[in-house]
């Protein structure tokens, strides 16, 4: 593990019960982490998964255990559901007579905006709306200017490869023995999310494969019109949408699915049910 994080920009995540004092080498060149780990792991009881930069380690009957998916909102010590954590973070500043400066609010409120998909997603409550109205009161914006903004600058793809592109928000799950992955990129423009397509498509089956995962989706969301264009690649992918979603592919291969933005509370949870009927 120590060679994996002087090496790359992953960092390890695991409980303190499991035992990763057991020393293994291998001898490898010119391999990707998850090829690596995969074959690091492979006769042991200890699994992964990526999420983001970090590898989390897990027993693979604790994650057989755990590998339905919950979905909902996050909820802070209060029990109360907000839709993105800068939400509670606002209130701790209040609770701790911190005053916000203009700098941190734009950061929060940017953070707020681009979880809830400007108010949009599922997952935002009023509690979100009314915390976004305050910091950008904070900040001197107007909501919406800002949020286009935004958007538009993280959608540009000028000077970016698609391997840039997709990991930007980039996660795997399992279901059963089936490991896959889902990106997503949110668009204010369909000309812009047309383009992330067209630099994506030819992308995604190398990604599946330095990814190591047998399905890849890529959700392209129109933040707008609150619908996703989906791409994807595997062995189940193709399968797994007309199942999860009772749709079938656009001329081009895309999934167009209407009123789907949410990764976490729409996307993943039909898919999940539709990989357990595998």
């Amino acid at each position: 593990m120590n060679d994996i994080e002087s090496q790359t920009d992953y960092l390890f995540l695991y409980k303190g019960n499991l035992d990763v004092t057991v020393r293994k080498s291998i001898h490898v060149s010119d391999k990707t982490v998850t090829e690596v780990l995969s074959t690091l792991l492979s006769k042991s009881s200890i699994t992964y998964e990526i999420e983001g930069n970090h590898i989390i380690l897990v027993e693979r009957k604790e994650q057989e255990i755990h590998q339905n998916i919950v979905s909902g909102i996050v909820t802070d010590f209060r029990n109360q559901p907000v839709g993105c954590t800068a939400t509670i973070i606002t209130q701790m500043y209040d609770e701790n007579g911190v005053e916000i400066r203009p700098q941190i609010a734009g950061l929060l409120l940017a953070a707020i905006l681009s979880d809830t998909l400007v108010f949009r997603s599922p997952t935002c409550t009023p509690v979100d709306v009314s915390t976004a109205n305050r910091l950008a009161k904070i900040a001197g914006v107007e909501i919406d200017a800002f949020a286009s903004e935004m958007f538009e600058a993280g959608e540009k793809l000028d000077g970016k490869t698609p391997e840039e592109v997709f990991l930007q928000d980039f996660k795997v799950f399992m279901c059963g023995d089936v490991r896959f992955g889902v990106a997503q990129g949110s668009y204010m423009t369909r000309k812009n999310l047309k383009a992330a397509q067209q630099l994506l498509t030819p992308y995604l089956p190398e990604a599946c494969g330095k990814q190591n995962v047998e399905d890849l989706y890529m959700l392209l969301t129109d933040v707008p019109k609150e619908e996703s264009v989906v791409i994807c690649t595997g062995r189940h992918a193709d399968e797994m949408l007309r199942s999860g979603f009772e749709k079938e592919p656009e001329e081009d291969g895309s999934w167009v699915l209407p009123g789907v933005v949410s990764r976490k509370k729409q996307f993943i949870p039909a898919l999940m049910s539709a990989y357990q009927e595998l």
